[in-house]
């Protein structure tokens, strides 16, 4: 062996891990088989995996002994057949092994399903399905690595016959972290859910989230692999430079990758051993119970025993063979087991967080302002990560673009394909998400969908592949789409209403806070680094990204969210001060100002986008922002978002949102013809006056929609997709004019300017966006008193109770509906929403409580 091989090593590591894994499943077996005498599947499938770790172990350890750890100089030429060989049998059993370990693992959660919730049964299922297709699809690409197919038996590999095995097993890696996170993260909800005493919950718990070490195992091999696959960098390289044929083979391959191989194993035999550790409680419990139950739970479970007649004694040792490891629970009769976990998990009194029972919070609609503004802090957080998720996300993915040198055009084809996600999910399944699950289920679905997008990223930098990164592109887009349709709504809905634009627009700004941050930082440090190696400071950065991501869906999981239903969305819209069911020529002004709004919003994101793509992108001056303006414009554009919520407190947030989109549209129109440091001022500029716009006119759009709003979100966040056709316009004209390209930004704007027309000057419009005028004349002492009297005098009457209270509370409605739009007759009623008997009944009211209006309404009533 030569001075530097780490042939030793990586034999010695295999040969104990897949003893180690082996002495967990023997107790496995002899706990299912000869203790509870009840083997299932999971059972099946955990043999299947070490048989198959045992023959990648031992393919591993043959390996070694024939050069593997070894430089292609300390290898002799009759060991390459064989090296090759026991090569090929690592790579055709590395997925089918994890395949096997994955599937028992959810085999076993499944077998568990029986008293959980139907959620966690049907996501398990997905999981397994999602796990094995992947699988199998890795397994092939892995067998057909070579074309012909006996290539694969030669040492080193020839590269214009054989796939680059180590950047395809680099490719995998996200998959499998993803799976391995969801394996994971699927029972701790559950767990964390169950009423357990303190250190059986902490076992518990601590028992299943022992599969956190197969993901810190999965990315020391992740490194190992990054060092393999830079180690074929310089060959690469060498062929780029003409020094090497393309068809001169991988040098030293076999020492590259013989630490993966061996992280390889230890990955699988740990996983297996993960799998076997929950299934050891009948095991420990028949040998020493001390170890599950304390001495007071062991002395009361064995009193309770003996007090038993010997047919419950038997039903209680029947119920051990139905497994979990949850030690009361398991024990108990199987009613009350089932009543344990239900209440832990679905009731509607109290949420469990941990040993912490809370209260389950009220309605989203019904918070006052100190309740809204500590329910937003979670959300509020959530930007924040988000759009520091987004900020970082976009230098990485610009400074690798510059990196691989893609042409503008393919440039622009990648920021189309992040819009066409905000296309598609609005439109097809985020929405239902919303609808089914709430706010909750949309937060932790679009942050699931958003790390699966992130973690793609990595195989698109190592293969450098352009449909790739479309792809991934896209994922990313349907993630922040699904957060987006939900986080809006729940922003504007969490509180009054006439602050709705406020809170809006204070927690965008905190996430363009949060995406202004990273491109600062993050400059330099990229630049420096990703001059020698691209893929090295990328690759970590994206798995940071998700892992952050992945911590934000535990935190808005058990973060004490309120909801709401379409039945109080409705409710809630009946009770605005200004009339919601309003009509324009037979159609509501609340859908007019809707699909005003989506068209505005098109537009807008279109020209947004095409100023963005104009400064930050295209490097030749006069028109690109220098890198000192770029870092104001973020921080400019963060700024303007809370002085607009500062300006909503005196100025009507019709008014702000004319005003900045009159200077989107100035400023644009004098960035066609100032260059130098005035057109550096334009730009920052232009990014002030776009910062408060599409916050602004999302919150206008969804008020008063009722039980409608969850859809109108589902459209405002599509419209969005603007984002991806005007700078394909911008583009076509930019490359032949230059700084004419900015008139594409001044007609989006000006078209987008449709909108604050419509809401200054239609006046249905103007009652419906300002609702605090309204509401003040509502709370007036004369309309307080005639709504008290009218209830009171109501209930007086016998004959129909129930519809005495609807009218109570329609008559307050229609008193604030006809006083906002006839001030001359404050107090009008107008008879057609009332029987005979129920206008006489507010006539006599009036006139007893309010003889002021009298004369009013008599007149009023004798007029209809």
């Amino acid at each position: 062996m030569s001075q530097g091989s780490r042939s030793h090593l990586v034999f010695v590591v295999a040969i104990l891990s897949v003893v180690t894994s082996f002495l967990f499943v023997l107790p496995r077996l002899v706990a299912r088989i000869a203790i509870l005498r009840s083997p299932a599947w999971d059972d099946f499938f955990i043999v299947l995996a070490w048989v198959l770790a045992f023959g990648l172990s031992f393919s591993i350890c043959f390996a070694t002994y024939h050069g593997l750890g070894s430089r292609d100089a300390d290898i002799s030429p009759e060991l390459h057949e064989s090296l090759a060989r026991s090569q090929y049998a690592f790579t055709v059993l590395y997925n089918p092994t994890l395949m096997a370990v994955k599937s028992s693992i959810l085999s076993f959660y499944i077998s568990l399903s029986k008293t959980t919730p139907r959620v966690f049964r049907q996501v398990t299922i997905a999981t397994l399905i999602v796990v094995n297709v992947g699988g199998f699809i890795l397994t092939v690409l892995n067998i057909v690595q070579c074309r012909p197919l006996h290539f694969v038996l030669e040492y080193p590999l020839q590269p214009t016959k054989c796939a680059d095995i180590l950047r395809l097993y680099f490719s995998a890696a996200p998959f499998n972290i993803i799976t391995d996170l969801a394996i994971f993260s699927l029972p701790i909800p559950i767990l964390t859910g169950l009423r357990l005493p303190r250190r059986q919950k902490i076992i518990l718990v601590g028992v299943f989230g022992l599969g956190v070490f197969v993901i810190i195992v999965d990315i020391f091999r992740i490194a190992c692999l990054q060092q393999a696959v830079q180690g074929t960098v310089s060959w690469h390289q060498s062929i780029q430079n003409g020094a090497v044929s393309s068809s001169t083979p991988y040098v030293n391959f076999a020492w590259y990758s013989s630490l993966s191989f061996m992280w390889s194993a230890i990955e699988v035999n740990v996983g297996i051993i993960c799998a076997c550790i929950p299934t050891l409680k009948p095991l420990i419990s028949h040998l020493s119970p001390q170890l599950l139950l304390g001495k007071a739970d062991l002395t009361e479970k064995t009193s309770i025993s003996t007090q038993l007649p010997s047919s419950g004694r038997a039903h209680l040792e029947d119920m051990t063979t139905d497994f979990i490891t949850t030690p009361d629970i398991a024990n108990a009769p199987r009613d009350l087991r089932a009543a344990s976990i239900t209440d832990a998990t679905n009731s509607k009194n109290d949420i469990v967080f941990g040993f912490i029972n809370l209260e389950t919070p009220q309605s989203l609609l019904d918070l006052s302002n100190l309740k809204s503004v500590l329910t937003l802090i979670p959300v509020t957080l959530l930007s924040i990560v988000l759009g520091t998720a987004y900020g970082l996300l976009y230098t990485l993915n610009c400074h690798f673009l510059q990196q691989v040198e893609l042409s503008v055009a393919r440039i622009q084809v990648l920021h189309s394909s992040y819009y066409w996600g905000y296309l598609i999910g609005p439109l097809t399944f985020s929405p239902i998400i919303l609808k089914k699950g709430g706010f909750k289920a949309s937060f932790i679905s679009g942050l699931f969908i958003y790390t699966c997008g992130i973690l793609t990223f990595w195989p698109c930098a190592v293969l450098a592949s352009f449909p790739a990164f479309i792809v991934s592109n896209f994922i990313v887009g349907l993630g922040m789409a699904t957060i987006e349709i939900a986080l809006n709504p729940f922003v504007t809905l969490c509180g009054p209403a006439k602050y709705a634009e406020i809170r809006l627009n204070i927690t965008r700004g905190f996430e363009a806070v949060g995406r202004a941050i990273p491109p600062i930082f993050s400059h330099r440090l990229l630049s420096q680094q990703m001059t020698h190696n691209p893929l090295v400071p990328a690759q970590w950065a994206y798995l940071g990204i998700a892992l952050l991501c992945c911590l934000s869906v535990l935190g808005v999981y058990y973060s004490s969210l309120p909801t709401a239903t379409d039945e109080d969305l409705h409710n809630s819209a009946l009770r605005l001060p200004f009339d919601s069911t309003e009509r324009i020529r037979s159609v509501r002004v609340t859908y007019i100002t809707l699909a005003v709004g989506v068209v505005s919003l098109v537009c807008f994101v279109g020209g947004q986008e095409s100023v963005t793509l104009m400064t930050f992108r295209y490097p030749p001056p006069p028109h690109s922002a220098t890198p000192i303006t770029r870092n104001i414009s973020r921080g400019c554009f963060a700024a303007g978002r809370f002085l607009a919520a500062f300006l909503f407190l005196v100025i009507k947030p019709r008014k702000v949102l004319l005003f900045y989109l009159v200077g989107c549209i100035v400023t644009a129109a004098l960035a066609m013809n100032l260059i130098g440091q005035s057109g550096q001022t334009i730009i920052v500029l232009q990014f002030l006056f776009q910062s408060a716009v599409q916050p602004t006119a999302i919150a206008i759009c969804l008020r008063g929609l009722g039980s409608y709003t969850k859809t109108g979100s589902a459209f405002l966040t599509a419209a969005t997709a603007g984002g991806g056709i005007f700078p394909v316009i911008m583009d076509a004209i930019v490359v032949k004019r230059d700084l004419y390209a900015w008139c594409v930004m001044v007609a989006a704007f000006s078209l987008a300017f449709i909108f604050p027309t419509y809401l200054n000057i239609v006046p249905a419009a103007k009652r419906q966006v300002d609702p605090q005028v309204a509401s003040i004349h509502h709370f007036r002492p004369e309309n307080i008193c005639i709504l008290a009297a009218h209830q009171a005098i109501s209930g007086l009457f016998l004959f129909n109770i129930k519809r005495n209270i609807q009218i109570s509370v329609i008559s307050a409605l229609l008193l604030t509906h006809n006083q906002a739009r006839n001030p001359a007759h404050p107090y009008l009623l107008s008879s057609n929403y009332f029987t005979p008997r129920a206008s006489s009944q507010a006539t006599l009211i009036t006139l007893a409580v309010a003889p002021k209006c009298a004369n009013d309404l008599t007149g009023a009533i004798s007029n209809k």
